[in-house]
This record gives structure tokens, sequence and C-alpha cells, in this order.
């Protein structure tokens, strides 16, 4: 019986955050797709799945979750196509140990984004040249976007699309600015109101909304999660940002309050 031909694997990530249309999960996919139809076309090859990650690119691949899978399954002879460099790799040292553990188990490597063979000394030379800038770009592009969001923090502006409870974004002279969004603050006024009486439950609060046929802004129904939101955000007189020393004082001040019922 001859042997099982090799199987090509393609891997696409994005950070949680991330919205850029180029490095979308689906334009990398393509991109793998186009590829491997042109590389191994009419070559004896299994297509096998196209990993599809989102999470920080701060985690080595084989602890991501979706590259814990695709590092479980990999066998010698594969071939794992990425679309580009920094879609796998944290920085330069993770590159070059990865590949080299890669290539130990005789798993070949295709970066779209540039041509390298990983087997060849000179590829794996050219690799960490190619990995050392592209860490420090990464770098670069790290530090423009916490001093762009800083700015725009201090100038009461929105930094992402993530919606502040109690306000809504709109488009003033051309740029993005916060507005208050009076009907989410009304439901909020009343949810403080109902829950400080000590006759309502959270439980009570929620089907008394989806009786009345009030929903949330992006259409679902309430829930408790999102009832204490709206009960912090008129107690905190509804911030604009919230950090994780906020957040982790909002869990704490609900356990309590559990423990205490």
């Amino acid at each position: 019986m001859s042997e099982q031909p090799p199987t090509v694997y393609g891997y696409t990530r994005i950070s949680t955050n991330e919205e850029v249309q180029e490095n979308s999960l689906d334009t990398q996919k393509d991109k793998i797709v186009d590829y491997v139809r042109y590389k191994f076309g009419g070559k004896e090859i299994v297509c096998g799945d196209i990993f599809r990650e989102q999470c920080s690119g701060s985690v080595p691949i084989f602890r991501r979750p979706e590259g814990k899978k695709l590092g479980g399954i990999l066998r010698a002879g594969d071939h794992l196509v990425t679309a580009k460099l920094d879609r796998m790799f944290r920085d330069t040292v993770d590159a070059v140990v990865t590949v080299e553990e890669l290539n130990m188990r005789n798993v070949h490597m295709h970066f779209l984004d540039m041509e390298i063979d990983t087997t060849s000394a000179l590829g794996m030379a050219f690799l960490t040249i190619s990995a050392t800038f592209a860490d420090l770009e990464r770098k670069k592009i790290g530090e423009r976007t916490k001093d762009t969001m800083q700015r725009l923090m201090r100038e009461g502006r929105p930094v992402n699309n993530k919606m502040p409870y109690g306000w809504d974004i709109h488009i003033i002279d051309g740029e993005k600015k916060f507005v208050a969004d009076e009907s989410e603050r009304e439901i909020a006024r009343w949810v403080v109101e109902a829950k400080d009486s000590k006759e309502a439950t959270w439980k009570w609060i929620e089907e008394h909304l989806g009786r009345k046929g009030h929903r949330r802004k992006n259409g679902a129904a309430w829930d408790r999660h999102a009832l204490r939101r709206a009960y912090l955000a008129y107690k905190e007189d509804y911030p604009l940002y919230r950090d994780e020393a906020t957040r982790k004082a909002a869990r704490l001040h609900f356990n309590n309050r559990r423990k205490v019922k």
C-alpha cells in the first residue's frame, strides 16, 4: 500500500481588535486558496483545513487554540501555508525556533508575502532578517496605535468601535464624536431604581423589559450581563472608557453583592 500523500494546511490569524480589511480572515484565506491551486495544481496532495484564529500575536502559534489543533495533526512531508509572516509568529525568536522545529519534523513552510525556502541555510537566514524587520514594524505600529488612542482619549473621542453604555457615536464636522444616548440612559435610570428598591431581582428586571418590548441597541434581548453594565454606567455617570482596573472593581462589586444575598 502506498503512503498517504502530503497534506497542505492553511493558517490565518487576526488580532482580537483588528479590523484592517487586507488582514481579514477571508482575505488571507482567499490568498492561500489561490496559492495552493497554483502551486500544487496537478500534484498528488490532500487539501487540509484552513485554520482561522482570532487572538493576540503575542502567544506562540502552537499555544493558540487553533494553532494547537494544527500542531497536533502536522505530519512529515506536510505543507503549511500562511498569507503573511506576522500572522504566524510573535517575534524573531519565535519565528526561528518554530521554523526549526517544523524543519525537524519535515514540515514545509510557505509564506506568501515573501519567497522563502525554510529547508535551506540561506532561507533560514533570510527568514531571520525578514522576521526581525517584521517584528520591528509591528512594534512601531503598536507604539503609533497606543499614542493615537491616548490622544483620542484625552480629547474624549472614540478610540475603537466599542460603544460605551449611554453613548452613541456620530460624525460631526468629519470626525467621530460621542453623543449622549437618552433612550439608553432612560433604561439605565429605571434599572437602578428597580434594583436599588431591593424588591426586584435581575431576572425580574430582565423579564419585565422583555414584556415591554425593550431591546438593546444591537437588537438583542436584555440579559443579566447587559443590565449590570447599564446599572454601573448610571452609577459612574456614563464613563467613556473603562480600564482593566475598573472592570475588576465592577466584578468585585457584583460578587460582593451576591455574597450578601
